[in-house]
């Protein structure tokens, strides 16, 4: 947290996490079985790609406090994941808030 003056901060925050998947999920997939109108067992979808490797996480804010007891705030959150098969995602978050401490 660094303070710009008495009624302005910000804050400046990365976090990482890093996931080993077990070993009895083959090169991370699995299968979902069911049965057919007719009772025969079927595969109904394949799970494990979604299943994230890594996660970077940013966040970047600035908050202003024009009372004592009353704050407002903007906050930029950046997303990075990868999945144990090597698929990539991003995600970019805006918010605003505003709290009254009591």
């Amino acid at each position: 947290e660094h303070y710009w003056s008495d009624t302005w901060r910000s804050n400046l925050i990365y976090s990482q996490a890093r996931a080993n998947v077990a070993d009895f999920i083959p090169q991370g997939r699995s299968n979902v079985t069911g049965l057919d109108a007719n009772g025969n067992r079927i595969t109904l979808a394949t799970t494990g790609y979604s299943i994230s490797k890594t996660m970077h996480q940013l966040y970047v804010n600035l908050l202003w406090s024009p009372l004592e007891k009353f704050d407002v705030g903007v906050e930029y959150a950046y997303f990075r994941r990868e999945t144990i098969n090597n698929y990539l995602g991003y995600g970019n978050r805006f918010q605003f808030g505003a709290y009254y401490k009591f």
